[in-house]
Order: structure tokens, then sequence, then C-alpha cells
């Protein structure tokens, strides 16, 4: 094969530079198997497990760079921008890649030296067995000399490298085996560390005293080039199988220093690092630079080379509300059906950033949560949330608490003050009381139950979301749904899916298959009468999750029901406890928003954790059933919730928990007056409640049953002695006083439990 010596103008006029180093010969494309730019790109990518921007939601992630011949969506092109964000590739002159011309073999060693982190020696001296060494060019020649001196990548022939050469699979596949026999392999981190190619903060960052101080030019261009986030939950790996990871966070060797850390994320799950507390108080500087060094150790081979991760955190001491519209609505019904206006609101200074959303129709508004920062607080600037709203929208408000944790109520009294009126589930009065001014304030609240609707349309613009109040992440959830948008608006629950906090929804309250059985129930009244479920809007999301992620979590709870402990892994968080139960579907670097976790609580592998109710000893064919033993679930046969089509169930009180205590008021009352809240539902199904009645309007004689099993893998569901299939309706027969029967055969295909509809005419 001819080989040209050019300049390297005439390489960048022909499109050849810009891999690692402007490479000196140009030869003709590849043929047989030697790869291309773009696929032996993407074989260092995949081999290294870097994740592609587009697989992940974080959104503090730094837009990705690119070339102009490449596209993400062309093949490899994925690999070739995870490679650039890597810094492992650069482009040319003229901003290109040049995927299809050859992966020559000396570009292949600079590409594989930095993916590797590979020391590069001054001395060459390992070349000089190599009869063409003089064509390697000198920004190749470290790379080179460093891959043959550790007898990871040997000449094309025992005198010759080769340079110009392409590489082939074959000898591409060599080196990673060659690597992978003689040393552990570097680490890698998610989320991707703070981009080298814009401002980092110095080292020290963020301590206390002047030593730790930023100069404003470089605080302020770090914040102009987004170069940082509020907080990470940081995962460390290495491509080595049974690699054991050190880091450290002084600054020390981790291959030597008493002060390294073994990483196990079956132990600790993703490790915490955020300016401040995640309780609200502050750091000792609104900004603080995180720097990781990590090792890789695997007994029979080298020790990794170490690699130095660094964050850039900023969590400002003071912030204005930010308010940005995600979905425009619509208001003019000869446009198509009336939609809400959605904007998120939030602020920056808070630890944990959660959402709030200002949901607006065309006759009023909804503010759905109260955030994080106390309501006397000096930290917002700008004035309350209530004050930023008010910039917003003129038309009459109404404030709605999604549930009781702090990060979520916490202006809730400016509300109050401004004579806006606040609607909050009787279960959060206690937990929302402790943040008022004062306790006595909770009477200002109101109660808002399954059932209510918040009218924000009028009679030529209708616009009614419908209120959910299920347990879950906290006893007292309120979820509002406008089944015409199908826009649900969920606060902490049904989904968290920022990869960069690692987020798990923490369930606790009700037992999984009692929660499971709710939901079911609320996902039919979504759908019911024509409604959808487009979107979701949770209290940590920055944007609106498909509605699809409802299913999603649904599927969490199926699991645990299905396997009980064979479901979990340990905690993804490592301000959960260690080792805490968390299941998982899908994968939180790759999936986007279609992943989704859940914590049930308890610790994993230690003390069993009762995953299923008990039987209701009056009504089960089997009450003595003890769910939390070995492969009890085997033996689960009820039902999740009864669909019925052209008739109406009478339901029953569902329970999952002790009341919650009153208010004591100044005076010594208490509020509310009637006593204890309780922790239940009326008139839904209850799994463990056998019998009901089932309402039929006067000359129905017909209806469809649909029973839908708890336990997936039961053997057999049959409606009057005939085979229901899944989420299939039966069509039976009825008349006044007529009892139909639904029969649930177990996973064991032994154990039965029995239901009986006694058919009422109306």
């Amino acid at each position: 094969m001819m080989k040209i010596r050019l300049s390297a103008s005439i390489l960048i006029a022909l499109g050849l530079a810009g891999c690692a180093h402007v490479s000196s010969t140009v030869s003709a494309p590849p043929a047989g198997n030697e790869l291309t730019r773009a696929q032996f790109v993407a074989q260092v990518s995949d081999y290294f497990g870097w994740y592609h921007a587009s697989g992940y939601n974080d959104y503090w992630k730094v837009p990705l760079r690119t070339f102009a011949d490449v596209n993400a969506e062309d093949p490899y092109g994925k690999q070739i921008e995870n490679a650039y964000e890597e810094n492992v590739i650069s482009p040319d002159a003229r901003g290109r890649f040049n995927p299809a011309a050859r992966m020559t073999r000396e570009d292949a060693a600079v590409i594989f030296a930095k993916a590797y982190f590979l020391p590069t020696p001054s001395d060459t001296s390992a070349l000089n067995a190599f009869s063409d060494a003089g064509a390697i060019s000198y920004a190749a020649k470290p790379s080179v000399a460093a891959l043959v001196a550790a007898g990871f990548m040997p000449g094309r022939t025992r005198s010759t490298f080769a340079p110009a050469a392409a590489i082939t699979a074959a000898e591409a596949q060599a080196v990673f085996r060659a690597v992978a026999a003689k040393s552990a392999v570097v680490v890698q981190a998610m989320p991707k560390q703070a981009a080298a190619h814009l401002t980092l903060l110095p080292e020290g960052a963020g301590s206390a005293g002047a030593a730790g101080r930023v100069d404003d030019a470089t605080f302020q261009r770090l914040l102009a080039d987004r170069n940082y986030a509020p907080r990470r939950f940081i995962h460390l790996t290495s491509p080595t199988p049974g690699a054991t990871i050190y880091y450290t966070t002084d600054g020390t060797d981790p291959r030597t220093s008493l002060t390294r850390v073994p990483y196990d994320v079956t132990a600790t799950g993703h490790i915490q690092e955020l300016v401040g507390e995640r309780s609200g108080a502050k750091g000792p500087q609104p900004y603080r630079l995180v720097t990781w060094k990590t090792v890789a150790v695997k007994n029979g081979v080298a020790v990794s080379p170490v690699r130095t991760f660094r964050w850039n955190l900023v969590r400002p001491w003071q912030s204005v509300y930010g308010a940005d519209v995600v979905e425009p609505g619509n208001f003019d019904p000869a446009r198509g059906p009336v939609t809400p206006k959605v904007t998120r609101l939030y602020s920056d200074a808070e630890s944990v950033r959660s959402m709030a959303w200002l949901i607006e129709g065309p006759q009023s508004a909804v503010v759905f949560d109260a955030l994080q920062t106390p309501w006397n607080s000096t930290d917002q600037l700008g004035g309350t949330l209530y004050d930023k709203v008010r910039t917003l929208t003129t038309k009459p408000l109404k404030l709605v608490i999604g549930h009781a944790h702090g990060d979520h109520i916490a202006q809730a009294q400016n509300f109050l003050d401004a004579g806006v009126p606040v609607y909050a589930n009787h279960r959060s009065w206690a937990g929302l009381a402790a943040v008022l001014a004062t306790k006595d304030h909770i009477r200002q609240v109101r109660n808002v139950q399954e059932g209510d609707q918040f009218d924000l349309g009028t009679d030529a613009m209708p616009l009614k979301f419908d209120v959910w109040t299920p347990p879950g992440h906290e006893n007292s959830l309120v979820m509002i749904h406008d089944k015409v948008s199908g826009f649900l608006f969920s606060t902490d629950f049904y989904g968290c899916t920022r990869m960069g906090t690692a987020d798990n929804v923490g369930i606790t309250g009700a037992r999984a298959d009692l929660l499971l059985s709710l939901l079911m129930q609320a996902k039919a009244g979504y759908m019911s009468n024509g409604g959808r479920l487009t979107r979701l809007f949770t209290g940590h999301d920055e944007a609106g999750l498909p509605g699809e992620h409802v299913d999603m979590f649904h599927q969490l709870l199926q699991n645990v029901v299905d396997q009980q402990e064979a479901a979990n892994s340990p905690t993804l968080r490592s301000s959960d406890a260690p080792r805490a139960r968390t299941t998982i579907t899908g994968n939180m670097f790759t999936d986007l928003y279609d992943w989704a976790a859940i914590n049930l609580g308890g610790v994993f592998g230690t003390t069993p954790y009762t995953y299923l109710s008990s039987p209701n000893a009056a009504a089960s064919s089997h009450p003595t059933i003890d769910f939390t033993q070995p492969n009890a679930h085997l033996k689960y046969a009820v039902l999740g919730n009864i669909e019925l089509t052209g008739a109406t169930l009478v339901g029953t009180t569902v329970t999952w928990a002790a009341p919650n205590p009153q208010v004591t008021l100044s005076d010594g009352s208490l509020w509310p007056t009637t006593g204890p809240v309780p922790n239940s539902l009326t008139n839904k199904f209850n799994p463990f409640v056998f019998a009901y009645t089932v309402k039929v309007p006067a000359g129905t004689t017909r209806i469809g049953v649909t029973p839908i099993p708890l336990a997936s893998k039961a053997r057999r569901v049959t409606v009057n002695g005939t085979d229901a299939l899944p989420r299939t309706p039966v069509s039976v027969a009825v008349a006044n006083g007529a009892v139909l029967t639904i029969v649930v055969t177990a996973p064991d295909g032994v154990t039965t439990e029995t239901y009986r509809l006694t058919v009422a005419t109306e």
C-alpha cells in the first residue's frame, strides 16, 4: 500500500486529521476486518461502559460536544460522542471526526493510552525494536511506547509496528485481552464529572475560611458554563470483573493511603456529595469542589492507574424562585381540548431542589406543593413563593399540598397569610402544623379527599382535576388528575428519575400488596370515562414523565408481591440506611425516564420484611397463612381489583395503618375535634374482603367482570366457572339477588380463595 507523507495543512484539508493528533499518512478505505475510526471508537466506548447523555435523566449534565460529521443517530454515533466526552478523541480544524476513514494503529494507540490512563514515558526506547519507528508520528510515540513497553500492543510483525496501517478487529481485541490479563482497568464514574474543557473550581474550593473562597470572576464563569450540579450521588465501576475499588476524598493516593475507602455499592449505595446538608443547613461556601482519587485492585494482576474525578457543586446561599413553562396549555376550544398551562417552580438555594407546579386553567389556578425554604426565611430573594406566583398569574388561586414532608410544605404559611385557600388531606395535618407560624394555623387548612375536584375552567372551557389520596410515600398523599389532558400531578410518588440524585421513592405505611391494589383501583379511575394518562409531574423531576411510568411503578410493587425478598437489591442511595431494600426496573444510566426504583424499608438480607398483608380471618378460607414465611407468596390467591362494565362495585373501608394523631393547639385543645384521623379510604375494593354487593341499573341483563389477581403468576381465575383471560372482561348474566363467584388459584396450583358478588338492581 502506497504511503504519502503530507503536511498537516493538507491533512486537514482532506479531513483526516482529528483523532488525538494529526496523522501523518493517508491510506485507502478499510477492507476486510480493518476497523474504521467509528468502529474502533465504538469498541472502546462499549468496553469501558461509557454512557451516552441521551440515555440518562440528569438536568445538570453539560451539553455534549459534537462533531460536524457525526450525529448521535448514526451507526456508532453515540459511542463516538461518548469518547469525545471522555476526552480520548478530538475534532480536526473543521470540527470533523471522519468516522468512515481507517483507524490507524498509531491513532488507536493514542486512544488506548488515554482511555486506560496509561502514564506515557518520556523515554520511547521501547520502539527501537521496530525498523519503522521513525514513521511513528512525534505526537503518537509516547502512547505507542507505553503500550509496547507494557506488553499490551505488539508490533504488526516482530520488527515493524506499521503505524499507518489500519488496526484490525483482532488486534483491537487482543489489546483489551492483554490489558485485562495484566492489570485492573481504570475506574469509571457516574454521574459524569465536571467537564475539563469548561471552568473548574480550584482545589480546596468550598472549605472554611479564606482558603476555600473563589474569586468572583471564576465563579461567574462557572455559572455561565453551567458546569456544576447542586449534589451528586456517585457510582463507581471498573471493567475488571471482581475488582475492588478504593477511593480517597482528601487528595491522598488511593493505592497506599490509610484513609482510602473501599467502594461497594451493595453496602453503601451511591455516595452522596453535596454543599451543606440535605436538611437545608448551609456549607462554609455556596460551592464546593469534590475530588475523588480512585484505583481498582484485583489479586493476580497489577493495580490500575490512579484516576482523579472532580465535580463542581454549587448551591447558592440565596436565590430567587425559578419558574419555567413546561406545558403551554390551550384555553381555546376551537383549537382542541382545553388543557392546563404548567409552570415548574423551584429554588436553587434548596438542598434537594424539589419541584412545585403552577397549574393554570381558563378561570383559576392551583399551586401544587410548597417547596422547602421556611416561610420566614431570608434566603429567598425577590419575595416568597406566593410573591413569585403572583408575578406569573393574577387568577384566583389555591394551594394544594401533595404530602407533608418538609421539602414540599414550607411555604404554605405565606399562602395562608395572603388569604389563599390551602388544601391538604387531613392525614397530613399533624406534619403540616409543625411548619406553620403557629400550630393554631392548621385550623385554616382545608381537608381534601378522594372524590373531590378542583375546577379551573368555565362551562365553555371545562378543566377539572380529580383528587386521589392513596398511601405510599407518606400516608397523606394527594394527587390530582385531569382526564382530558391526561396530566397527573403526583408529588413524591410514581417516579423520581433523576440519575444524578440516585432517586428512589420511599414506600411507607401500606404493605406492598395493599398499596398495589389501591393503585390498580386509582389507575382504573384515571382511565374511566375516556380518561387518559399522558404526563406525570412529580416532586423531583424537572420535566413531565411519560404516563406509562405509572405502569412501571406498579410493576415494581408487582415484583415484590410475586418474588418478595428476591425482587430486592441493596439501596441506591448512601443517605438511606445501608443495604435498604430497593426494587428497580430499568437502568438509570441508559433508559432515560423508563426506569424506576422504590425503597421498601428495612435492611436487605437481615430481618424479614413483611411485603404481604394477612388474610382476613373472618372471611378468608385460609386465615392461618403466614405470608412472612419463605415461599408463602406461592399460596397467594387474592385479587387486586375487580373492574366492572355496566355495574358498580359497592366498596368497603380499607385501613393500612393506625390513626394519625391530632394536633395540640395553643389552648390545649385538639384538632381536628372529631378525633385521630384514620389512615383509611372508603368505598374501595379490599383484597381480603371476599363478599361484595354489585349495583346494576334496572333492565341490565349482562355485565362485564374483569378480575385482576395480585399475584401475576396466579395459576387460574374463573368467573362463574368461566376462565378469565388477563385484563379481559368475562360477560355474565345478572339478575337481582344473583351471586357471581370468582375463584382465584394461587401460583402453587392448590390454594384458592373465592369472592362472591351479590347483584342488586337499582
